[in-house]
């Protein structure tokens, strides 16, 4: 029991230096988008689902247009991973400049994540398929594809099934149930290795 509460008192104390590094780079809206974004993760981790659906609809509606993705990048892990170290990168290469520099980084991250599809129930066939092949022709080392849901998986199965991606690549397929017993999938082409 001990081990478990130092571990979530270490992750709190984590976010809470990532939270004090971002106030330095990025507006106090998009800190509060975050915020909002780790709340919603939170009360799904509780699973406290009527709770996080709820704050999942007001982060939609406070945040039209990155509430969503911003909530995706901190549940898959991208955000804390990815997107906050490069902080640190930008800093160093762009010394006083590194706000600036990185803020453009954020935003374009936030519009394109060039590694991860999330697909949802309002994503098609056809933006998963346009969403893969703008990915691959990126240098990047793999692509995932997150699902929740049994529909939302099959459309992932489909769309890969239509592109041939495992005639040309290697690729990994996760499924699993999660907590509030949902059928999950993140599938991760990996690009590295093209098959001959």
């Amino acid at each position: 029991m001990k081990s478990s509460y130092l571990e979530i008192e270490k992750v709190s104390i984590n976010q809470r230096e990532a939270l004090k590094i971002l106030k330095k780079v990025l507006p106090h809206e998009e800190i509060e988008c975050i915020l909002m974004a780790r709340r919603v993760k939170l009360a799904y981790d509780k699973q406290e689902n009527e709770l996080a659906k709820d704050l999942h609809t007001q982060l939609i509606k406070s945040h039209p247009e990155r509430g969503t993705t911003v909530y995706n990048l901190i549940g898959a892990g991208y955000f804390d991973e990815m997107i906050i170290p490069f902080i640190d990168i930008y800093k160093s290469q762009y010394e006083e400049r590194y706000v600036e520099e990185y803020r453009k980084f954020y935003f374009s991250t936030i519009k394109f994540f060039p590694l991860a599809i999330f697909v949802g129930n309002g994503t098609s066939e056809r933006q998963i398929i346009e969403g893969i092949t703008d990915r691959l022709k990126l240098d990047a080392p793999f692509i995932r594809l997150h699902a929740i849901g049994g529909t939302n998986i099959k459309k992932i199965d489909d769309s890969m099934n239509i592109l041939k991606i495992e005639d040309k690549y290697s690729v990994k397929d996760n499924r699993f149930t999660t907590p509030a017993g949902l059928q999950g999938q993140i599938l991760e082409i990996r690009i590295g290795s093209h098959k001959k």
